[in-house]
């Protein structure tokens, strides 16, 4: 694949659209470790997929899972057991405004995705999730998807999958969660939402709005000033089973999904009437209750430099007394943009932009990153300048030597309707 320099690189949205469908860098699941994913150190170099963060093709070539779910033998990345909580994880620190989320599992190859946790506005601004095994989840292997809908951008699905090992929970442990509520079994709990995708539904979302799922599961966090109350993301039978997907295989004695199953089948919970308790441990813990647990993490706009949820910080707010390093990229101060963080954006103007993307250059294990384009905003829409603050400290020290950047911050411009902020 050719990666074009910002001074080699004519302008021209056709010339560069190929290089845009695969390498831009977003976010990626690192706990547990997702199939193929350049965080595992026992994957082969030669099988790494360094695009894991970017979205899932907008044909649905490669759902469910990129297709690697079909790859054996299964090796699993983390071992659970039924009732009990755990948190997952995921990295890097291009969040587009967040989004809404769904945790699930699937005992079929990936033909259906069971949900276990809902995560409503703010997803992934928040780097780790709390989530729980049901008890009456069955022992075996499966997949773990998180499933993204991002906020700002392109209308996209993301998808990480990791092959896991569940192992049963005690009769007592069961047979107190299925006295808990209306989740009793996997039978019961909602498939995941689906949308942005040709040919697994209809469903569409709308740039600037948090997705609200309609049947949520039995454990439900609300975030970014999103609640209970917010209206169902409209859309039909976005939830619903079928189809598969193009890559979904039955494979190695995999258990062989309903071909009767529908979206009726569904054990909805509206936004409007979960209710249940708070759990909030990082550590394996034992639940007692099935019933949905809502949580609300507010978005601090305010936050400090070293906090969490991630921050971004318009044009028009300052540091330090000066808003020059905001200024809009161009041919003649490129360098003084690298080294960037892939999938972020860069303005050239109100109406045209770069993109860091990233590539696997000479050495798979070691990707570089590189400015493509400029490329022409959409007609209605504009390229507004924002800093972002990094997640951690260990990834800002990685890009401390920009100097164009406060310490800490991140150019990650927003693509955004004219005449928003």
């Amino acid at each position: 694949m050719t990666y074009f320099s910002l001074f080699s690189s004519p302008r021209s949205i056709l010339v560069l659209a190929s290089l845009l469908t695969s390498t831009f860098a977003h976010m990626e699941m690192s706990d547990p470790l997702p199939m193929r994913s350049r965080l595992d150190p026992l994957v082969p170099v030669d099988e790494v997929d360094y695009n894991l963060k970017s979205p899932l093709n907008a044909d649905g070539s490669n759902y469910p899972c990129r297709g690697y779910q079909n790859d054996r033998p299964i090796r699993t990345t983390a071992t659970y057991t039924a009732g009990q909580s755990y948190t997952m994880g995921v990295t890097d620190t291009v969040t587009h405004g967040g989004g809404s989320c769904q945790l699930s599992l699937s005992y079929d190859n990936g033909a259906t995705f069971r949900v276990i946790k809902s995560i409503i506005g703010g997803c992934p601004l928040i780097m780790s999730y709390n989530f729980t095994i049901p008890a009456y989840a069955p022992s075996g292997n499966a997949l773990f998807a998180w499933t993204w809908f991002n906020e700002i951008g392109n209308r996209e699905m993301y998808m990480n999958c990791a092959q896991v090992n569940i192992q049963g929970s005690s009769a007592a442990r069961r047979s107190a969660q299925k006295r808990g509520g209306q989740f009793t079994s996997m039978d019961d709990l909602p498939f995941i939402w689906r949308a942005n995708i040709d040919g697994l539904s209809t469903c569409a979302t709308t740039e600037g709005d948090d997705p609200v799922f309609p049947n949520l599961g039995p454990d439900v966090l609300y975030q970014h000033g999103m609640s209970s109350s917010d209206p169902v993301t409209p859309g039909n039978n976005c939830d619903s089973p079928t189809p598969y997907g193009q890559l979904y295989q039955a494979l190695n004695g995999t258990a062989t999904p309903d071909a009767n199953l529908t979206s009726a089948s569904n054990s909805p919970i509206s936004a409007a009437t979960a209710t249940g308790p708070s759990a909030s441990s990082s550590t394996a813990t034992t639940t007692s209750s099935s019933a949905p647990t809502i949580r609300v993490s507010p978005f601090n706009s305010t936050s400090s430099a070293t906090s969490v949820p991630v921050v971004s910080k318009q044009v028009t707010q300052t540091f330090n007394g000066s808003t020059s390093y905001l200024a809009y990229a161009s041919a003649a101060n490129s360098s003084s943009y690298l080294p960037c963080v892939p999938g972020s954006f860069i303005c050239a103007s109100s109406t045209s932009y770069y993109v860091c993307n990233e590539a696997a250059s000479t050495s798979p294990s070691s990707p570089t990153s590189t400015l493509v384009g400029p490329l022409d905003v959409a007609a209605g829409m504009a390229c507004v300048p924002y800093l972002t603050q990094f997640s951690d400290a260990s990834t800002a020290a990685e890009y401390a030597s920009n100097a164009a950047f406060p310490s800490g911050w991140y150019r990650s411009d927003r693509y955004v309707a004219a005449g928003s902020s």
